[in-house]
């Protein structure tokens, strides 16, 4: 897990805080057998916007008018669940198996998440750009899963949050960004991949991908009399 400040709680009882997450996950029940291997995904039909819903890698920053107060990022951990039905594999099993011991089906491990931010802020506005970067834990030099993400803060009005911005990376898996406040989410972008759940992994990984656009976002959202959100979506 990565961190990005010291979390300051006098600074985050000065305003409302919105809890800005971006994850990418595997809707498959398993992935990966291209490799010669499969490995256990988040069982997912969708986007959510459940804290505890599984992902390949996340990150949560908290924002308030002023700024990004603090930041961390992870993975849910990825299971192995034994040698997939490809003869020899995309990348030969044969090699992998002298790195991956044969017996090592339910393995698990945690992926080493990065997480960068670069801030831009003014008066009522916070930008910033925000990336994460992780691999599969279980297959040594596999590559990462590159995420980047623009994003924009408006509090020009004490009503509304205006919330803008576009994510760039590979286009391997999905991909949900949320906004949060109080037990409110709203859910501003969802990304699908094209990608098949065997062969994605080595095809759509490889290379930070960081000029590929996966989407843009813009919501207009209400706020109550506290600065909160004011309705979930």
């Amino acid at each position: 897990m990565a961190y990005y400040k010291v979390f300051d709680r006098e600074k985050a009882l000065q305003s409302p805080v919105f809890l800005f997450w971006f994850r990418r996950y595997a809707p498959f029940d398993k992935f990966g057998g291209a490799t010669g291997f499969e490995f256990e995904g988040d069982h997912r039909e969708g986007p959510s916007t459940s804290p505890s819903a599984t992902s390949r890698t996340y990150a949560c920053l908290f924002v308030n008018r002023s700024e990004v107060l603090y930041g961390f990022s992870g993975s849910s951990g990825t299971r192995f669940l034994g040698y997939s039905a490809w003869t020899g594999g995309l990348l030969g099993i044969r090699m992998m198996m002298e790195v991956i011991n044969k017996d090592t089906k339910g393995a698990f491990a945690y992926a080493d998440v990065s997480l960068d931010v670069a801030e831009h802020n003014a008066s009522n506005y916070v930008s910033f750009t925000a990336s994460t970067a992780g691999a599969n834990p279980l297959v040594p030099g596999s590559p990462d899963i590159d995420t980047i993400v623009k994003a924009s803060f408006f509090f020009n009005h004490p009503k509304t949050l205006v919330v803008q911005g576009e994510v760039f990376g590979d286009n391997f898996p999905n991909l949900e960004i949320f906004l949060s406040s109080r037990s409110l989410s709203w859910l501003l972008l969802d990304f699908r991949t094209t990608g098949w759940q065997d062969t994605g992994p080595i095809t759509r990984l490889l290379g930070s991908h960081d000029d590929q656009s996966l989407g843009k976002f813009s919501a207009s959202l209400p706020l109550n009399d506290k600065g909160e959100l004011a309705i979930g979506h």
